[in-house]
């Protein structure tokens, strides 16, 4: 994993194939900055073609199409103390009776003084009624995506599959985008910062700024890769997908179908259970009601979504008491734990209630060098041993080291020992699954250590 400093000094107004700026591996910081939609830097010096020019692309190395990639938002600042917007609202969010008694002649913009270090946006001029009006700073990413499939050139005032302006007010530090590949590398492009934004754009800006944007890639290969048909998304609280289309109902059966999915996929639910789900706890944001396409956001709280339960049980012909100290000894978990296509590596074991431990799983083909929860092939999962009964049970409280917020979360693993006929019955419980953890291949890898222990042990 690198951190890479970047200074664009070429924008683009397309989301498209354009030429890479930067190729990055799952994993990857970048540092950089965004000029604002009409193409105004830090200085305030024009030095883009204004209507949302874009930083990138960036390519992500291994990511091939039907693939997604995963950006999270690690820091966003703007980077000067000047802003502007519109000061009416867009005539296509009134009735259109009330828009023609309006009077629209005259200057529309006002500006705004950016305080970074008090966390106020303050208007400058004073209107009637609001004088030194001021609201917090929420910075805030207007336009993000990847370069669409069929050798499309989309603008960048509009939104798809692909991601684009969808102005969602979410899509800020904290926050984890998934964007499917079209196109090798997938070609990731941002900008449009605001320094605040109400929801749905309903005046056709935010407050325009240039920002300084700190964001992590990362890659999403097979099966789950392939589940990824419209932009998704997570911070600590909600899980969220964004439709984009218009008339509004559109985009809203893209967000929800694709949220629909997501639960199905993730957590096994029925169709009947994620609609009881949907039906009871959705919330809806309106992203923009002002550009080409409009975007609706589906979310759903991360506290009302059930708690995954992942469980396995085979019979081995050794005796809970050898079981349970291949269970806790150094060696013997280097060997068996590390499924058939990983290798593994403990760097701390101390085996009592209390103790901890870390490891690292590394993939063994090159193929999946791309893939890994902590970096690029590789998983780091750190562990605490919360209950240790000889013979009977070891329970343990475990965590990945991920950027990610898919793979975010405690996990308690409970293995049981049963005597049976012809040796003992081995059942590995995983409650709290991070939503990230495909179920086929955590099925196919704890199989495979299982298989592992057997032959270890007999």
């Amino acid at each position: 994993m690198a951190t890479h400093h970047f200074s664009p000094t070429t924008f683009h107004n397309t989301f498209a194939a354009h030429q890479r700026v930067l190729t990055l591996a799952p994993g990857d910081v970048v540092e950089t900055f965004a000029v604002d939609a009409a193409g105004r830097d830090a200085a305030n010096e024009q030095i883009a073609t204004r209507g949302n020019p874009m930083t990138g692309p960036f390519s992500i190395e291994g990511a091939k199409v039907g693939d997604a990639i995963s950006v999270k938002i690690v820091a966003l600042t703007p980077n000067r103390d000047s802003g502007w917007s519109s000061m009416r609202l867009a005539a296509n969010t009134l009735d259109p009776e009330f828009v023609a008694d309006l009077d629209w002649s005259g200057n529309d913009r006002v500006s705004w003084r950016i305080d970074a270090d008090s966390g106020a946006v303050t208007l400058l001029e004073e209107l009637p009624g609001l004088p030194s009006y001021s609201l917090p700073l929420a910075p805030m990413i207007g336009c993000i995506g990847v370069a669409p499939h069929g050798g499309q050139a989309i603008s960048t005032a509009t939104s798809g599959p692909h991601g684009g302006n969808m102005d969602y007010r979410g899509i800020t530090v904290g926050a984890t985008l998934y964007f499917p590949v079209f196109v090798e590398g997938a070609l990731l492009h941002l900008g449009d910062g605001h320094a605040v934004q109400g929801a749905g754009e309903m005046a056709g800006t935010g407050v325009e700024t240039s920002v300084g944007v700190t964001f992590e890639v990362g890659l999403l290969k097979g099966s789950e890769a392939e589940r990824v048909n419209w932009p998704r998304g997570e911070d600590e609280r909600f899980i969220f997908t964004l439709g984009n289309a218009r008339p509004l109902d559109q985009a809203t059966q893209h967000a929800t179908t694709e949220m629909v999915r997501w639960l199905m996929q993730r957590h096994g639910l029925t169709f009947e259970g994620a609609s009881v789900i949907l039906g009871q706890a959705v919330e809806y944001e309106i992203g923009n009601m002002f550009d080409p396409a409009y975007t609706v956001v589906c979310k759903v709280p991360k506290a009302v979504l059930p708690k995954r339960i992942d469980s396995w049980s085979t019979v081995i012909t050794a005796s809970p008491e050898r079981i349970y100290q291949a269970l806790l000894d150094r060696d013997a978990v280097q060997a068996w734990l590390p499924p058939t296509d990983m290798t593994g590596e403990l760097f701390e074991f101390d085996p009592r209630e209390g103790g901890r431990y870390r490891l690292r799983l590394t993939y063994k083909s090159p193929e999946r060098a791309s893939a890994g929860k902590s970096g690029a092939g590789f998983d780091d999962a750190s562990g605490r041993f919360v209950e240790l009964v000889p013979g009977i049970r070891v329970v343990e409280a475990v965590e990945f080291a991920s950027s990610e917020a898919a793979f975010g979360g405690t996990m308690t693993k409970t293995t049981s020992l049963t005597p049976v006929e012809g040796g003992t019955r081995v059942t590995i419980v995983m409650e709290n699954v991070p939503s990230g953890i495909d179920p086929d291949d955590h099925r196919k890898g704890i199989e495979s250590t299982l298989a592992n222990l057997a032959e270890y042990l007999e």
